[in-house]
């Protein structure tokens, strides 16, 4: 390695003096700031994997793997025996594509190809999830489902139940009669794609019990892991369970999701009011959960081993500290029910606690890279979770930000400070966290969520220093007390808590304009935003101030982002127009229903506002269909049945008939009949002001998905 640093060093330094007699003095300029700042180079490297990652996924075709291996191989003898940074960058980019394609590869398992209603499925539940509304969420191993070969059987199922007598529990081997369909395509171009994250979950098949469920004889042979995982979440489960039996109400609901990971006791009202509130984040077991657990583990750990002198002054009680910790914080994992980016913030931690074993500075942009890369290597597909891309978000931004000031009076502590001093230094630091935190994760909440909490900041400021210390630090006295059967005295300090946290999201939810909803814009606008933010983290000289370019860029094209002016489901049962008044009107589907609400959402609009066309005469319709004025002479026609078929063609610049056309019409400029969202899948229309005329466009969602493996249906 120290042969190769030489080589691309030597490399650099020769591009240098090239540059020197030929560019700009401006180009000499940057590039005397990036060689100066070689030693940040490597962070980087996180970037360019994730970079390779990120290109695997937009492709809009399936690759075949082994000339992507092959290529890799190529890149990479090229960086081993040409060095050079680009040689390097090169192969670290397909190396990110090559892990992101052969995880693809590794989870393939069958999907279900058609709907089937009322089959009889014999099978193995691996878990079962409460849903705040009382019913309950089981994931299963099928055996056997009736009409499905045994080679084409999806490796896992989801079903919904709901009013049973007797709930499962995990372990079970039940029969039960169900309607399966496989993961539904997204409701939108470009929107939550379930489908994605169901392939690398390996559910093959969702649907809902209907009827009861019937205990049956076990099917075939358990395996040891699968009796542990087994064990594992009976005991979740009970321990959830146990918990909202202790503490009472939503309180106890929120207790059970921070120890065990299990929302399902937690009312809807609530969860609305912490995501209206800016604290929706504190329900999912993340970086900051594992962190506030594994650190008040840890100092707690030190504190004691540092009240015996011998052991103190003898050995290591920072490194025995660190290795205690990092088991506690294996053990939440395994309770918390290993979600995804519990997983992350576990690498994470696992990071900080082996710099520490090292002797290394264990908070630096360096363990958040290394932490990057082991996340990407083991889980690539984290990459596309909003939980991924919130948390690196904000622990990039907040490392960098205190590695930059860390030797600020107002910011550095002395042990020579009185009490009134270090509590503002740490109020301080509280409201300078939150205002960095919430400005690192507002752009991701906006794309991924279209709405962003204005105030988010007051009530995060409240809430953080409550869940650090008292929430936190009462979960891992539960997880200690609750063996004995000593856990009365750390819920009443938890309950205490959440109730101190609950009031908190309900007070700033009833403040008027409590949240923005904005518009959808590109990921284009994203990656603009995102790169400009790690410019101004990773490097430290003055052109890190030539990152704010992309990302005023990025916020100003995400502005200038066109919206639709029509939706239509892939299956047609939902379609919604944009009328004059700049109102969704559900010309098929309810106005409650979950199109209506993503629809909504991505119009930048409330969803509570959205209508039906039966509460309006924009657009005009009737039993065959629907008619809207666009613009002074484009009109949107809506076809519900043939006989409207030569009229609406006489009229419409764009026609969307619910049945096959089959070339019976040729009149408008742009024609989407049944065929069309049965083979492309979720339209939307668009429309732009091209001079003096209007244009308008079209996107599906098979477009870019359709020959991709999880969209193979």
């Amino acid at each position: 390695m120290g042969q190769w640093s030489l080589h691309a060093q030597k490399w650099i330094e020769r591009l240098r003096d090239r540059l020197s007699g030929i560019s700009p003095k401006w180009l000499r300029s940057i590039f005397a700031s990036f060689y100066a700042e070689r030693d940040r180079w490597p962070l980087w490297l996180p970037i360019v994997f994730g970079s390779g990652i990120l290109l695997y996924f937009w492709l809009p075709f399936e690759p075949v793997f082994w000339s992507v291996v092959l290529a890799a191989a190529c890149l990479m003898a090229l960086a081993i025996y040409w060095p050079s940074p680009l040689s390097l960058a090169a192969s670290i980019l397909i190396s990110g594509f090559v892990v992101a394609q052969f995880q693809a590869m590794r989870v393939d398992a069958p999907i279900l190809e058609r709907e089937l209603r009322f089959a009889d499925v014999e099978m193995w539940i691996e878990d079962v999830e409460t849903r705040p509304d009382g019913s309950r969420r089981i994931y299963g191993v099928p055996v056997t489902i009736e009409g499905l070969e045994p080679s084409v059987l999806p490796k896992r199922i989801r079903l919904s139940l709901r009013g049973a007598d007797k709930a499962p529990i995990p372990g079970d081997w039940v029969s039960v009669l169900a309607s399966l369909r496989p993961p539904p395509p997204p409701i939108a171009p470009n929107a939550y794609d379930f489908g994605f994250h169901a392939w690398f979950a390996q559910i093959g098949a969702i649907g809902f019990v209907v009827g009861d469920l019937e205990l049956i004889e076990s099917r075939r042979q358990i395996s040891t892991f699968e009796r542990w995982a087994t064990a594992l979440a009976t005991a979740r489960r009970t321990t959830a369970d146990y918990v909202r039996d202790k503490i009472e109400g939503a309180t106890g609901g929120v207790a059970a999701a921070l120890m065990i990971g299990d929302r399902g006791g937690i009312p809807s009202e609530v969860t609305e009011n912490l995501r209206i509130a800016g604290l929706a984040h504190l329900l999912a077991i993340s970086g900051l959960h594992v962190g506030m657990f594994t650190f008040s583990f840890f100092f707690a750990v030190r504190f004691l081993l540092s009240c015996f002198p011998k052991i103190a002054l003898q050995f290591p009680i920072k490194k025995w500290a660190a290795v205690i910790a990092w088991m506690g914080a294996l053990v939440y994992l395994l309770f918390s029910g290993m979600a995804i980016p519990t997983q992350r913030a576990f690498i994470m931690v696992s990071v900080v606690f082996g710099a520490i074993l090292l002797e290394r500075p264990a908070f630096t942009l360096r363990s958040v890279a290394v932490a990057a890369i082991a996340i990407l290597i083991v889980s690539p597909q984290s990459l596309m979770h909003v939980g991924f891309q919130m948390s690196f978000s904000a622990i990039i931004a907040l490392v960098a930000f205190y590695e930059a000031v860390r030797h600020h009076p107002t910011i550095k502590s002395s042990r020579h400070e009185g009490v009134v001093r270090r509590s503002f230094k740490y109020l301080y630091g509280v409201v300078l966290s939150s205002i960095i935190a919430t400005a690192a994760i507002a752009p991701i909440a906006a794309f991924h969520f279209n709405r962003v909490a204005d105030y988010g900041l007051a009530a995060n400021v409240v809430a953080m220093p409550v869940m650090g210390f008292v929430i936190m630090p009462s979960i891992l006295l539960s997880y200690v007390l609750l063996p004995f059967g000593l856990e009365d005295i750390s819920f009443a300090p938890l309950a205490f808590g959440i109730d101190i946290v609950l009031w908190v999201a309900a007070e700033v939810a009833s403040w008027p304009s409590s949240q923005f909803h904005n518009a959808s814009f590109s990921s284009t606008c994203l990656i603009l935003i995102t790169l400009g933010g790690l410019w101004l983290c990773i490097w430290r000289t003055r052109w890190r101030w030539l990152g704010i370019v992309p990302l005023c860029a990025g916020i100003a094209f995400g502005h200038l982002t066109p919206a639709p002016i029509a939706f239509i489901s892939h299956d047609g049962s939902s379609i919604g127009v944009v009328n004059n008044s700049g109102t969704l009107v559900m010309i098929k589907g309810r106005r409650d229903s979950f199109a209506a609400d993503i629809w909504s959402r991505r119009l930048g609009l409330n969803p509570t506002e959205t209508i039906t066309y039966r509460s309006t005469s924009d657009p005009s319709c009737d039993s065959l269909g629907c008619v809207m004025r666009v613009a002074d002479n484009d009109m949107l026609a809506i076809s519900f049945h043939p006989a409207s078929l030569r009229d609406d063609c006489r009229v419409a610049t764009v026609l969307i008939a619910l049945y096959p056309i089959k070339g019976r019409c040729r009149e408008p400029a742009h024609i989407v009949d049944r065929f069309d969202f049965w083979r492309d899948g979720s339209h939307a229309l668009y429309r732009t002001e091209v001079g003096s005329r209007n244009a308008f466009r079209i996107e599906t969602v098979g477009a870019s998905h359709v020959t991709r493996p999880w969209h193979a249906n």
